[in-house]
């Protein structure tokens, strides 16, 4: 988010440095959360961080987004309904990391999943991605025409 100082001698809270009227702000979005005086390691992915004041959906006060729960909700769901299914998944080499000055997240992560509590294959690969829900259907009608 880039916004125009419009008064002269706005400082920031820290009383670091002082804005005229006319400078250019940016908001760098991918610091959020990374302030190593308020977290500990700020570098370090851990779920289980505590305390964990972080401004994600906007930050605690007014601009807090009205959908952080059910956002939450969401993930919570979509990540056990992951696990149950496969709880033996891990990642194929290191995340690729998406560049950008507005947001900061995964542009890349190879999942490695071997079978479902089925026994059924399922996705190993990129190659095998689209067409993992057809095999096991060609291999239970072979196994029943013998």
């Amino acid at each position: 988010m880039r916004r125009t100082v419009t008064t002269d001698g706005v400082a920031l809270a820290s009383g670091s440095h002082t804005f005229q009227k006319g400078d250019k702000v940016v908001m760098w979005y991918p610091a959020a959360n990374r302030d190593p005086a308020v977290f500990r390691d700020p570098e370090v992915f851990d779920i289980a961080r505590s305390p964990n004041n972080h401004v994600a959906f906007g930050g605690p006060g007014p601009h807090f987004c009205l959908g952080a729960h059910l956002a939450r909700l969401e993930l919570n769901v979509a990540f056990k309904m992951l696990y149950d299914r496969y709880p033996d998944i891990t990642s194929v080499g290191e995340p690729v990391m998406l560049r950008s000055n507005f947001v900061n997240g995964i542009k890349h992560l190879r999942p490695r999943i071997h079978h479902d509590a089925r026994g059924e294959r399922v996705i190993r690969d990129r190659q095998q991605r689209y067409d993992h829900h057809a095999e096991p259907a060609r291999s239970r009608q072979r196994a029943a025409t013998g």
